[in-house]
């Protein structure tokens, strides 16, 4: 039940002999943002409040009381950090741009990763004219010394493609698991890593979240137009970011089960108000398009993760010759956005509520999720 409906609230009802064992199994299960008892002080629920102001208070924190014809009382689930738990994952994808895959490795050990246990995998595939660039690439990536953790450099042994390269990159085991797919011609701010883990930490547990992205995303999936959306805080839009796209296992593990199971590449997958869709079906080779209609169908609504700043992003993209970007002068490439290098506000801003953005990047009706503190928890 737990994993069909992925509840936001559990009530557990003190009247219930059940409710001791029901809560052990919703914090364990569903993992909901908030736990609501009623009938407080009552058998089974005087168990459950012993257990949060006693055993795990950190856990916990009371966002309203009251009674009606009997006491309640309504708690925020703090998530514990899973990545101080289970550690991080970095996985780069790459081929033959070697001077791109030194440049983002380079990017990576510039950051601060505050004593997490962080893994880094490279990932080559293979070049069939096995050329210079390659195997200068694969040289560089079994040099290179990570400075946070262990390096695990895997070489494919046919041509897999981009799409393919993104769809075999991670297969987590659990949904507590936490790790970020780049593309090598990706360059890392170095706050990177400590907003990612706190965004994870504070949001991980919502149901409506696919993924966070590091980019500052430009593109109006409705018509493809490009705009900028500056809030001081993060929000949340429709469109997955590609650069620096970390998913959440808990949904990532059963869209890679999908995949196994399904040609995507002759699947319908139109979605409406999509630009992607048609696309898609001129050209059915990149991987988001999977993502966007498994993360907007049979009752699904996964949203990306995004913070806009007004001074540059938290990752770079170089639009090097290759599936994003056409082969030209190399020497005129540049960086589509500036690396932020200090904290600022946006950065430490991570609001229970946040709004929420429909394909024409415009803010969807009753775009804002989570409870109204002022006004009750029956509006949530």
């Amino acid at each position: 039940f737990c994993n069909f409906i992925r509840p936001d609230v559990v009530l557990v009802d003190g009247n219930e002999y059940t409710g001791w064992s029901e809560f052990k199994v919703a914090m364990n299960l569903c993992r909901p943002r908030y736990i609501a008892l009623h009938d407080t002080g009552t058998f089974k629920t005087k168990k459950v409040e012993k257990f949060i102001h006693n055993k795990r208070p950190e856990l916990f924190e009371l966002v309203d009381s009251g009674q009606d014809a009997a006491s309640w009382s309504i708690y925020r689930f703090k998530q514990p950090d899973v990545i101080d738990e289970n550690g991080f994952r970095i996985i780069v994808l790459t081929q033959k741009r070697h001077w791109s895959l030194d440049r983002l490795l380079k990017s990576i050990n510039s950051a601060e990763y505050g004593g997490a246990k962080v893994e880094l995998e490279i990932r080559i595939d293979y070049d069939t004219e096995e050329s210079d660039d390659y195997k200068k690439t694969v040289e560089v990536a079994e040099s290179f010394r990570f400075s946070a953790g262990n390096v695990h450099v895997h070489k494919y042994t046919r041509n897999e493609g981009l799409q393919l390269a993104w769809l075999n990159a991670w297969k987590p085991m659990s949904d507590d698991e936490r790790a970020v797919i780049l593309e090598d011609d990706l360059e890392l701010s170095p706050l990177w890593f400590a907003w990612l883990r706190r965004a994870w930490h504070e949001y991980g547990g919502r149901s409506d979240l696919g993924g966070i992205s590091l980019c500052r995303q430009r593109m109006r999936a409705s018509d493809s137009q490009h705009i900028i959306v500056e809030r001081d805080e993060p929000f949340l839009y429709r469109l997955p970011g590609s650069f620096g796209f970390s998913p959440n296992a808990r949904f990532w593990r059963e869209f890679i089960n999908w995949v196994r199971t399904t040609d995507v590449q002759h699947a319908d997958l139109y979605v409406p108000g999509t630009i992607t869709s048609d696309w898609y079906r001129n050209s059915p080779d990149f991987w988001e398009q999977a993502w966007i209609w498994w993360s907007w169908t049979n009752g699904r609504s996964l949203y990306t993760l995004y913070a806009h700043s007004q001074n540059g992003a938290l990752v770079g993209h170089w639009a090097e010759p290759g599936v994003h970007a056409d082969a030209g002068d190399e020497a005129g490439l540049e960086r589509n956005d500036e690396l932020l290098q200090s904290i600022e506000p946006l950065l430490e801003a991570f609001p229970p509520d946040l709004v929420k953005y429909g394909w024409n990047f415009e803010i969807e009706s009753g775009g804002w999720d989570g409870p109204d503190y002022n006004s009750g928890f029956s509006q949530h």
